[in-house]
């Protein structure tokens, strides 16, 4: 047996040559066929595969076009979302001044009646020491009355448009009615 190279596709011994690309060994007319096969291959790549490619990046690169979309999206919620907070914000502060215009009124008409009680029983001599008393208990829950309180809010403990001043309960009791004294009355 002969130590001779065949063609790769005839298996003849003519004419043999080695393609550097694939190192395979071909006769003159199969590596001619060999040739014309890459040659295809190429072409097929660089005019289907590329022209492809390019058709489907476009479309792409059109796509991410969008972003602008999007951003103006973004935009356009960010106004949104301003104009709702000033609209909340300036309900809360109404709520505010209304809350505070009920609580001097509230708190003044108390006052009012409290004086003009105090007023009337002082003028016709008539009050007792149960009458006192209970002037007092009236004083005291002036007093006590609930204080605005002005203590600033975290904003995201709020709750909706509750406005941030709220009120709160008084905790120190300055006198106490039911310490009142006959004793300390003169007459």
């Amino acid at each position: 047996m002969t130590n001779e190279t065949l063609c790769f596709m005839c298996n003849k011994t003519q004419c043999i040559i080695q393609c550097s690309g694939c190192d395979l060994f071909y006769c003159r007319r199969c590596f001619n066929n060999h040739r014309q096969h890459i040659e295809n291959d190429f072409v097929h790549l660089y005019y289907v595969e590329r022209d492809q490619f390019q058709y489907e990046m476009n479309i792409r690169l059109d796509e991410s076009k969008n972003v602008n979309q999007l951003l103006n999206a973004v935009d356009v919620w960010e106004h949104e979302t301003i104009i709702a907070v000033r609209k909340s914000a300036q309900k809360a502060r109404l709520n505010v001044q209304n809350s505070t215009e009920i609580y001097h009124t509230t708190i003044r008409t108390n006052f009012n009646q409290f004086t003009n009680e105090l007023s009337y029983r002082h003028e016709h001599k008539d009050y007792t020491e149960r009458t006192i008393a209970q002037l007092y208990r009236q004083l005291n829950e002036l007093k006590n009355f609930p204080k605005v309180s002005t203590q600033k809010k975290d904003v995201n403990d709020l709750e909706d448009d509750v406005p941030p001043i709220l009120l709160s309960m008084a905790t120190d009791n300055v006198g106490d009615a039911d310490s009142y004294s006959p004793s300390l009355i003169r007459s």
